[in-house]
């Protein structure tokens, strides 16, 4: 089994609260600003809110291009990595695709710089051929997938 990819079978009991407390915390990086659960749209006490992201892609004003972010020739069986995006937002649209949640475990995202595709017979396999691009780029990346919440963890090393 590759080491960079880690397929773990058994039910997570604390998983969710970790993702609930992993949402609500803010990386050193990021600007301190309240979190929101959901877009808002009017003004809050006269100014403009916006949710704080660590993503400048989320800042921008989103457009219909996002939503074929992806391609998959069939379902769940390959993985497109377009150009100028950043890793963990083409992850999460593939992975959400697939009715699995993201959990990027990172304070540090990368930009693709070359479009990349991935192909394979299962959707276990995409990650494990992932799992091999980020050892042999030496991106300190792991990822991990809980089956049975239906959640992938991108973790650093």
């Amino acid at each position: 089994m590759n080491l960079m990819y880690k397929k773990i079978t058994a039910p997570v009991v604390a998983l969710l609260s970790f993702i609930t407390i992993t949402g609500a915390l803010a990386s050193r990086d990021m600007e301190m600003k309240p979190l929101a659960t959901t877009p808002m749209t009017e003004s809050v006490a006269g100014n403009d809110y916006r949710p704080n992201s660590p993503f400048s892609v989320d800042r921008q004003k989103k457009s219909d291009s996002n939503t074929d972010a992806i391609s998959m020739t069939s379902e769940s069986k390959s993985l497109l990595l377009r150009k100028d995006g950043l890793l963990s937002k083409e992850l999460e649209l593939w992975v959400n695709k697939n009715g699995y949640t993201l959990l990027w475990n990172s304070n540090r995202d990368y930009i693709i710089y070359n479009t990349i595709t991935l192909h394979a017979d299962s959707f276990d396999n995409v990650l494990n051929e992932l799992g091999k691009l980020f050892d042999s780029e030496n991106y300190g990346l792991v990822i991990k997938q809980y089956e049975v919440n239906k959640v992938i963890i991108i973790d650093a090393q």
